[in-house]
C-alpha cells in the first residue's frame, strides 16, 4: 500500500512539474521535442510498478507462495490430527463401555448365586483400542462389589450379626477366591482382575 500511495505522488509530481516546465517553455521548435520527452518520463513512471515486478527475482515468489501453502498445509493437518483424537477418544469410551457391559452380563448372576455379591462398578483397561479382541486385548479389570439384595424379598425384621472374629485372613480368601471365579467366567488369568469390595448393597 505505501508503495502504491508513493507511486501515485510521483505521478502527480511530475504532472505538475512537467506542466509548469510547458508554460515556461518558449513557443519554439524545441517545446515539441521537450513535451516527447517529458510524455515517455511520465510513461516510465506509469510504468514503474511493472518493471519492478520484471525485476523482482521469480524463485523468491515462488518460495514465498510454498512457504504460505506449507504453512496452510500444516495448519490443516493439525486440524486434522485434533479432530481424529477427538473421535479416537469417543470411539475408545464408547468400547470400554461395551467390554464392561458384556463384563457383567457374562459373570453377574452367576457371581450373586455363589457369592451373595454384585458389581457395583466394572473399569476395563485394553491393551489396544484398534480392534480389540476380547479377552485376548484386556490388560486389567478393576471391579468393586457390593452385597446384592433381593428386591423381590420382604424383610420385616432382620438380625445384623456382626462377626468381629471375621479375620482379615478370611476375607483375603474369599477376594481371591471371587477373583478366581471372574478369571475363570471371563476366560481371563486371575493376575489382570483387581477386586475390591463396597460397604452397603447392590441391587
Amino acid at each position: 500500500m505505501s508503495y502504491l500511495t508513493g507511486w501515485v505522488t510521483n505521478i502527480i509530481i511530475f504532472i505538475i512539474l512537467a506542466t509548469i516546465m510547458d508554460m515556461l517553455l518558449p513557443n519554439t521548435a524545441m517545446r515539441k521535442y521537450a513535451k516527447m520527452v517529458i510524455g515517455l518520463l511520465l510513461i516510465t513512471i506509469m510504468l514503474s510498478p511493472i518493471f519492478k515486478l520484471l525485476s523482482t527475482d521469480i524463485d523468491e515468489i515462488v518460495e514465498t507462495a510454498m512457504s504460505i501453502n506449507n504453512e496452510q498445509g500444516e495448519n490443516m493437518e493439525i486440524l486434522i490430527d485434533s479432530k481424529k483424537k477427538e473421535i479416537q477418544a469417543v470411539t475408545s469410551a464408547y468400547i470400554l463401555e461395551e467390554v464392561a457391559v458384556q463384563l457383567k452380563t457374562d459373570g453377574e448372576e452367576e457371581l450373586i448365586n455363589r457369592y451373595n455379591y454384585a458389581f457395583e462398578h466394572i473399569e476395563v483397561s485394553l491393551k489396544t483400542l484398534d480392534n480389540p479382541v476380547i479377552p485376548d486385548d484386556i490388560a486389567v479389570i478393576s471391579v468393586i462389589l457390593a452385597e446384592h439384595e433381593n428386591d423381590n424379598a420382604i424383610e420385616t425384621v432382620r438380625v445384623v450379626d456382626i462377626d468381629t472374629k471375621k479375620s482379615l485372613t478370611e476375607q483375603s480368601e474369599q477376594s481371591d477366591d471371587i477373583t478366581q471365579f471372574l478369571a475363570t467366567q471371563w476366560g481371563i488369568d486371575a493376575e489382570q482382575i483387581e477386586v475390591d469390595f463396597q460397604f452397603g448393597s447392590a441391587n
